[in-house]
């Protein structure tokens, strides 16, 4: 996904996502053999979980598999609350990987109250959200783990270069002190023949 945010009215219905998923490096992910799947984790802890098999499910349609090109036209639970989304990649009974995270932003309107229930397409769409959630969390957990010891790292190098440059220092002052000495003692025995 392009853009972080999109912005929905509670009173549209049957807006088409045109998705390209990319991997780190910006090439196309492929998924050829893979299923795709919607997650959706709204600000009211209601989720959206749909893998396009449930009667009122959204429909994904595969434009270019080799190019992880593909859209999705949204089930009608995405315009009742703002959330958290993403999409999962499964191959057979595996979720593969998770796109990173984009944001509806639903504007309700005062007139239409729509009903903000959970929406669960499948039992497995179920799995795939829980899962794919799972993921993302540990993602977020070994890159914060990750930063924290890249952090460590890099204080213990400071650490290091500041024991390095003390110990620098206590050797030249040692060796200045020393030489001190030896110019304080000639001058010592110069005065005193």
């Amino acid at each position: 996904m392009s853009d972080d945010t999109r912005v929905l009215r509670s009173t549209e219905k049957g807006l088409v996502l045109d998705v390209t998923i990319l991997n780190e490096d910006d090439s196309p992910y492929d998924l050829t053999g893979k299923n795709v799947s919607f997650s959706e984790i709204k600000e009211s802890d209601r989720v959206v979980a749909d893998d396009g098999t449930g009667e009122q499910s959204g429909k994904f349609n595969m434009i270019d598999q080799t190019k992880g090109h593909f859209s999705y036209q949204m089930t009608h639970q995405c315009y009742t609350a703002s959330g958290t989304c993403f999409f999962q990649i499964k191959q057979d009974d595996t979720i593969v990987d998770t796109t990173q995270d984009f944001y509806f932003q639903v504007k309700v309107d005062p007139t239409v109250k729509p009903i903000n229930d959970s929406y669960v397409s499948s039992l497995i769409a179920m799995e795939n959200h829980l899962l794919g959630a799972t993921q993302k969390t540990q993602a977020t957990i070994d890159q914060l783990n990750k930063d924290s010891s890249n952090a460590q790292q890099q204080a213990q190098a400071v650490l290091t270069k500041i024991n390095s440059d003390f110990t620098d220092y206590s050797n030249k002052y040692n060796t200045l002190a020393a030489s001190w000495q030896a110019q304080e003692k000639a001058i010592n025995d110069a005065v005193s023949s």
